[in-house]
């Protein structure tokens, strides 16, 4: 229960200095400036979430997917066990893919 109580201080410290930051670009700059800079943050956090939603679509399209069918088709045709091939399929699925990008 202490360890929420912290994340709950730090998350009400985080929103405060948010709040404050936001007062202070409208007193120094003006309203308008505030709105801008309003506008321009929830773009950079759109294409953050839409870049992150793009990575995982490509994690599940070129290495999960893959990993399954490869994992299944060598448990199937040898002695070894899918449990024990599909992280070695995986791992080499995500080193194609960073060098792919």
């Amino acid at each position: 229960m202490d360890i929420l109580a912290k994340i709950k201080s730090l998350f009400y410290a985080g929103n405060d200095l948010v709040i404050a930051f936001n007062d202070y670009l409208a007193m120094e700059f003006g309203r308008t400036f505030q709105v801008a800079v309003g506008w321009v943050l929830i773009g950079l956090l759109l294409v953050l979430v839409l870049r992150m939603f793009k990575f995982s679509f490509d994690v599940l399209r070129y290495v999960l997917v893959p990993a399954v069918i490869i994992a299944g088709i060598a448990a199937m045709v040898s002695t070894l066990s899918f449990l024990y091939i599909m992280p070695l399929v995986m791992g080499a699925g995500a080193a194609i893919m960073l060098f792919k990008s």
